[in-house]
């Protein structure tokens, strides 16, 4: 999968391309019936859909896309030009004239009159934009702003946010805040980076042949069109003791709650038999929680517990706090076996209480919060997010996965992967048991742990992505990791056939 680019190596592309021999009117084109087609698979109800634009490409982009939602879909679609037609670059005005509709809104839109979902397409800025942006347009940007926080509008910005610096990330005065992001062609550098990742939103690519081009950042997007992981259809004659074996060691009497919510991870994740061990006092409370497909013991001492005859283990979702003896024990299970394993939660928390950050393997993933990951890394953890995973991962031998709106995953010997999907609805407790079930199911299917942990973070942050697309939806505020774990499957269908 190709890094990220910098603004000047996405214009080198350009370049490319069209020293190949294709124009900038058929590149455009191209891009914009893919923008046009991707929303509306996102967004699959037809609505309303408003264009901001500035004088370039970007809003040339848009332009082509509404045509596409009105053609195709029969999408209601205006447009907001911040400057009189004459002003702007010919192909913004050519597709101008091929919409039909030469003059646009020239006044803020009343949005009770307009069809849901209301969408606003920011095409003001480029990506090799500089700055905020300067009036005229910067007053469209407070109007985006207003509708959005207002009116329940969803913003969508073509390529880039305006206002934020594709290849730093920096913020600047009156960005536009977007809900996604749909880069064109290749993920773009500054866009990756959690400084930028609020007005940023979720991220998706726009895939376009003739503009693939390979970078150098050491920075990959999490996305369907970039990895070919997870999407091979399972072979005709297996079963359940060949879909992989996953063992949890989770739940306590405080949190039987998140025993359940990672063996549902873990059976939605793929796994053909999930063996969930907890404390035979909430035995029967994990059990009324629990998925019935799932096979739960209680046990009295940790040393009760298996540790071999599976495939892939998960330690700690729940566990709360582990004595020393306990801790002896653990410390085998961590150590007596190669077995790929995730360590989340509580079973980072022992780690650090009983120092035994020397413990941690190839064969772990460790996938903390940021307060986790401070208790666990002090000395780094205030660094910004990309650099503390790049130091982490140089002394570390596991597989980092940091959680977060853009959460990232760090392996010592390759890139660091950014993920794409996800929303504010997931700041909500269980979401970190779901992701710590699906990731071992796909480390028992025979990912490796930098692969599988880039997969089920997708896998999760489209899952919540999706509870609020759904019918009714639900909304960031009521979503809870239980709805999320209700769309692994479409998310995995998403994953599967690139409509995400």
């Amino acid at each position: 999968m190709p890094d990220a680019l910098t603004v000047a190596e996405m214009l080198d592309a350009e370049k490319s391309a069209i020293d190949s021999g294709c124009s900038e009117a058929q590149l455009l084109q191209a891009a914009g019936e893919s923008l046009g087609h991707r929303i509306h698979q996102l967004y699959t109800t037809s609505g309303t859909a408003i264009a901001y634009l500035g004088k370039g490409n970007n809003a040339a982009d848009s332009l082509v896309a509404l045509k596409y939602l009105r053609d195709n879909h029969g999408w209601k679609i205006a447009y907001r030009a911040g400057f009189p037609l004459s002003k702007c670059n010919p192909l913004v005005r050519e597709h101008v004239r091929a919409l039909g509709d030469d003059k646009g809104l020239s006044q803020p839109v009343d949005p009770s009159q307009l069809s849901r979902p209301l969408l606003l397409l920011d095409g003001l800025l480029g990506t090799g934009s500089k700055g905020a942006p300067r009036p005229p347009l910067d007053a469209l940007v407070r109007e985006i702003a207003k509708l959005r926080n207002e009116s329940g509008a969803k913003v969508i910005a073509i390529d880039l946010p305006s206002g934020v610096d594709a290849d730093s990330g920096e913020v600047n005065d009156c960005a536009v805040l977007a809900d996604l992001t749909l880069m064109i062609a290749n993920a773009k550098v500054g866009l990756l980076k959690a400084r930028c990742s609020s007005h940023v939103g979720a991220l998706g690519l726009i895939a376009l042949k003739a503009l693939e081009h390979g970078g150098n950042s050491g920075l990959e997007l999490i996305a369907p069109q970039c990895l070919s992981i997870g999407k091979s259809p399972r072979p005709h004659e297996i079963h359940k003791g060949t879909a992989g074996r996953v063992r949890l060691l989770v739940g306590s009497n405080a949190y039987p709650g998140a025993a359940a919510m990672a063996s549902m991870g873990a059976l939605r994740g793929g796994a053909g038999l999930v063996f969930v061990h907890v404390p035979t006092r909430i035995l029967e409370t994990v059990r009324k929680q629990s998925p019935p497909e799932v096979i739960i013991s209680g046990y009295e001492k940790l040393a009760e517990v298996p540790v071999a005859e599976v495939d892939a283990r998960v330690i700690g979702c729940g566990l709360g706090s582990v004595s020393k003896e306990d801790w002896k024990h653990l410390e085998s299970w961590i150590t007596g076996s190669e077995l790929p394993t995730v360590l989340d939660a509580d079973g980072l928390n022992a780690i650090v209480a009983h120092q035994g950050h020397g413990l941690l393997s190839a064969n772990h993933v460790i996938t903390p919060h940021h307060g986790e990951f401070r208790r666990l890394a002090p000395d780094i953890s205030e660094l910004d997010r990309e650099t503390a995973a790049r130091e982490f991962s140089r002394c570390c031998l596991s597989t980092l996965l940091l959680k977060g709106h853009r959460s990232i995953i760090a392996q010592s010997t390759h890139s660091l992967r950014i993920n794409s999907t996800g929303n504010a609805g997931m700041a909500s407790g269980g979401q970190g048991d779901l992701l710590s079930g699906v990731i071992a199911a796909q480390l028992a299917a025979g990912l490796s742990p930098y692969d599988a942990a880039s997969l089920g973070a997708w896998i999760c942050g489209r899952a919540a992505e999706l509870a609020l697309l759904a019918d009714p939806p639900q909304s960031e505020e009521s979503l809870a990791a239980s709805d999320c774990s209700h769309w692994l499957g479409q998310a995995w269908n998403d994953w599967k056939n690139g409509t995400r």
